[in-house]
């Protein structure tokens, strides 16, 4: 298993943040036009029967950036599943992915928070993990996967602070 921990300014007090985040239409509209995904379909909100939490599901098929040898054992059209929770006493956002591939043995996850910072703004925190349980390529798909992640979490964050500051209040 890999981890790691991603740290990104954003441009907006945490309350914008998680309004936006949580807003199907923000977070299609960051996937398709931001990061360029091929499709994604973005849940609503839904809360989860005897706990405080809300939860929702992505489908979503991004373009990666893979190694040959990764792309002949995922194949090249990836799509994926995300179930994400949000917490709304801890603003935290948890995740798993799980692909349309190899389901059963690459499971990649997290959990996003953010924290105000002096100037009013925020910094976003995303623990990340890639578990890829897959014999002799393993290690590979989780360094690959994990080099997507970085991309795409930087990607995300410059989209949403150009967007923050297009539509800023008045």
């Amino acid at each position: 298993m890999l981890e790691f921990t991603l740290n990104h300014p954003m441009l907006c007090s945490t309350e914008r943040f998680w309004t936006s985040f949580l807003d199907p239409d923000f977070t299609r509209e960051m996937l398709v036009e931001g990061l360029g995904f091929r499709a994604a379909e973005v849940g609503v909100l839904e809360p989860v029967p005897g706990r405080t939490v809300q939860r929702r599901a992505i489908r979503m098929s991004p373009k990666l950036d893979l190694p040959a040898a990764v792309t002949r054992v995922l194949g090249d059209a990836l799509s994926y599943r995300e179930t994400g929770t949000y917490d709304p006493e801890a603003e935290r956002w948890t995740f798993e992915s799980r692909m349309n591939v190899l389901a059963d043995r690459l499971r990649i996850g997290g959990r996003i928070w953010v924290e105000p910072t002096s100037s009013g703004r925020s910094r976003r925190i995303s623990e990340l993990w890639i578990d890829a349980q897959i014999f002799g390529v393993g290690g590979m798909i989780e360094r690959a996967a994990e080099a997507n992640m970085r991309i795409g979490f930087k990607q995300s964050a410059k989209w949403m602070n150009d967007w923050f500051v297009q539509h800023s209040d008045p």
